[in-house]
Parts: structure tokens; C-alpha cells; sequence
């Protein structure tokens, strides 16, 4: 499976990323993660892209990960002390 990227005038050279899909079914969702993702972008995407651009994703769970997640109920004073 793999992620294209294009605009105007079609699809953005040397932005394309294909890895494997474990999934028969093939939906590539459960294979794709934030480091494959923030990759393709640092290392694909970006330098590929003209001046000017904008780039528009979906709300995938590897397009938005929380650095500075917060304790949850089940953590212990001094996890919570040092959030």
C-alpha cells in the first residue's frame, strides 16, 4: 500500500510511499504509524513540495499523535506529580 501526494499539476515527483500490507483484507490502516507517517513527510514530502503549499490530511490516527499524554486513572502519584 502506499501514500500519494498531488496538486495542480499532478502528482508531487519523488513523494511516494510504498511499504508492505500484512492485512489480507488490504487495508493498510492497522500497518501505517506516526513514525512511517512523520518520515514520508520530513524525508518525501516536504522537500518535494513547491513554495507556497498546503498540505491537508484526514483525521487518521497516525496523522495526529499526543507527545505529552496525560496520566490516566490508573497511574500512580508520582507519574501524575511528575506530568
Amino acid at each position: 500500500m502506499g501514500s500519494f501526494s498531488g496538486g495542480e499539476h499532478g502528482f508531487i515527483l519523488n513523494a511516494l510511499l510504498i511499504f508492505g500490507c500484512g492485512s489480507k483484507s488490504g487495508d493498510y490502516h492497522d500497518n501505517m504509524n506516526h513514525a512511517n507517517y512523520k518520515k514520508w513527510l520530513q524525508e518525501k514530502l516536504i522537500p518535494n513540495l513547491e513554495s507556497k503549499s498546503v498540505i491537508v490530511v484526514d483525521n487518521a490516527s497516525y496523522h495526529n499523535v499526543q507527545l505529552n499524554q496525560h496520566p490516566t486513572s490508573n497511574a500512580r502519584k508520582g507519574e501524575i506529580l511528575s506530568w
